[in-house]
């Protein structure tokens, strides 16, 4: 079968994610702007300065903020800009790709191209990141700009094309190749069809262009098989290759509060038990990048002893149901009971990758249980090290710090 297909990098990365977590944060702790909803998470993250811009204009700020000052903007802007070019190197795959374009690749015989909005500057610090992904999934390391998709397409010899690109990158390519402005309707991108003679179709997720393909008869990629937490199944190797990307923090930051009830939806529909330890903290954002982390962690209880837990962790808005700010912590231990009420200190060592909201409940599942398996495998080379490191004198300052500060906040 002869297609070239042309995917929108976001199909392959979470890069959405992270420039709308960036955003939203940032936004919230420099300009005071708070971003309700996160649809738009699929859908604008492709252009970063686009993306700022536009959850600019959506966000509402607190009162008392004077959002008239243009230099603060700027540096708010600019800010984002360095911290999405400090993570890229910590994106992950999206869940699915993997498996799904390499049988597209290797077995249906498709020729499989990735396009992207983004900066040049970015594309060459993703693509010397993930050159290795890439050159699996798609068999060239190369991520092409939309301005060379008419040169793509020109040198094309396959009978069919196909384009999977999101709404916002189809008005990018209107005004690349038509000159036109931006415009806040939907498009059915008839124009650029008739432009380059291809197949287009918008998508808001991964699974929408499977089933897409599916019923062109292009594939029968079996969707929803998920790796297993349980130390005896065998390992999704080909997944967690290339999930197995994270940043060790310079030194433990330790966040301590008392365990609440939540929504329990972590256990309910998840089946992973979460301790909510801080609801309403958006100072958090100024040390954290929204997102999931690993750590070790104590639970103050005269029922559980007194020793280091390896614990995955949530920080940020949860967009997949669209929470306030709060932190859920996973302690990686069956208990037999309920510990509410009681101090949990949560020492965070590890990021693994930005928040974001998934398809469906099975795929945010699916990302948990990798987070989880990467988190199990960096822990067991390095838990002793980053006991002694937490157990130093310069964390311990620091402990005693923001042990002092709970302490205000819970006496105020």
């Amino acid at each position: 079968m002869e297609v070239l297909l042309i995917l929108d990098l976001a199909l392959v990365t979470d890069i959405n994610s992270l420039s709308f977590a960036l955003c939203r944060s940032l936004m919230l702790t420099r300009l005071g702007y708070s971003i309700q909803g996160s649809d738009s998470a699929l859908t604008l993250g492709h252009n970063l300065e686009d993306t700022f811009n536009i959850l600019l204009f959506q966000g509402q700020s607190r009162p008392g903020v004077n959002l008239n000052l243009a230099d603060v903007i700027e540096q708010t802007r600019l800010k984002v800009f360095e911290e999405f070019e400090e993570n890229i190197k910590y994106l992950k795959p999206q869940p699915h790709s993997v498996p799904l374009l390499q049988e597209l690749r290797k077995e249906k015989g498709f020729r499989i191209e990735i396009v992207s909005a983004l900066e040049e500057h970015f594309t060459d610090l993703i693509e010397a990141e993930f050159g290795e992904l890439l050159e699996e999934i798609t068999g060239t390391r190369e991520i092409h700009h939309l301005h060379e998709v008419n040169e793509l397409i020109q040198c094309c010899d396959e009978p069919r094309k196909l384009l999977f690109v999101t709404q916002s990158v189809l008005r990018r390519m209107e005004k690349i190749y038509y000159n036109m402005e931006y415009s806040d309707e939907l498009i059915s991108g008839d124009e650029v069809l008739n432009h380059f003679n291809f197949e287009i179709f918008p998508y808001t997720s991964l699974k929408e262009m499977y089933i897409q393909l599916g019923k062109l008869g292009f594939t029968e990629f079996k969707w929803g098989v998920h790796p297993k937490v349980d130390k005896s199944q065998p390992k999704p190797e080909i997944e967690l290759k290339f999930w197995q990307k994270y940043k060790e923090l310079e030194q433990p930051i330790l966040v301590s509060g008392p365990i609440k009830v939540g929504k329990q939806l972590g256990r309910k529909l998840l089946g992973m038990p979460t301790a909510n330890v801080i609801k309403e903290q958006g100072s958090l954002l100024e040390t954290f990048v929204p997102g999931v982390y690993v750590g070790l962690a104590k639970v103050k209880h005269e029922n559980i002893p007194d020793k280091y837990f390896e614990t995955f962790v949530s920080v940020g808005w949860n967009p997949q149901f669209d929470d306030p700010l709060t932190i859920e912590a996973h302690i990686d231990h069956k208990f037999t009971f309920n510990f509410y009420g009681s101090i949990m200190e949560i020492y965070f060592t590890h990021f693994l990758r930005a928040e974001g909201k998934f398809d469906s409940l099975p795929d945010l599942v699916y990302a948990i249980e990798l987070d989880i398996l990467t988190g199990r495998n960096l822990l067991a080379s390095s838990k002793e090290r980053l006991i002694r490191k937490i157990e130093s004198e310069e964390v311990k300052k620091t402990v005693q710090i923001v042990k002092q500060n709970m302490l205000e906040v819970q006496n105020s």
